[in-house]
């Protein structure tokens, strides 16, 4: 436990990369639905540059 608490304290962030590796598949799926709503804020984007 102690062992764990200082490894975790100082490598910190070695513990949070191996979750990022694992992250990537869903960051693939989170692409494809930012991409679905991007053309929808785009559009809202360009209403509003339209209107100033």
């Amino acid at each position: 436990m102690l062992v764990q608490r200082q490894a975790g304290s100082h490598p910190a962030g070695v513990s949070e990369l191996p979750q990022r590796p694992l992250d990537p598949a869903g960051l693939r799926e989170t692409r494809p639905k930012r991409l679905a709503v991007h053309p929808m804020s785009i559009s809202m984007a360009q209403s509003l540059l339209h209107t100033h």
